[in-house]
């Protein structure tokens, strides 16, 4: 399933044309699941992110509806080398 670029962003560097409040958007997909990871400037961003442009375009893209909604408060950034 391909979403990027539905909602007017191709994924690039440019924050102009991210959405608002965007920091990191990452997904995946197993044979049973799609894992959508998104990092965004607060809840509020997210509050509108999710159902306004990320639920419909994953609708569009005939993808699933999130079965479970996780917030974290803070973010561990490591490297492997």
């Amino acid at each position: 399933m391909k979403v990027n670029g539905r909602p007017g962003w191709n994924g690039g560097p440019d924050a102009r044309a991210r959405p608002a409040g965007l920091i990191s958007s990452i997904a995946g997909a197993t044979s049973d699941a799609l894992i959508v990871v998104e990092v965004g400037e607060s809840a509020a961003n997210e509050d509108h992110f999710m159902p306004s442009q990320l639920g419909a375009v994953l609708g569009q893209a005939n993808g699933p509806e999130p079965t479970s909604i996780q917030r974290h408060d803070e973010i561990i950034d490591f490297h492997l080398d």
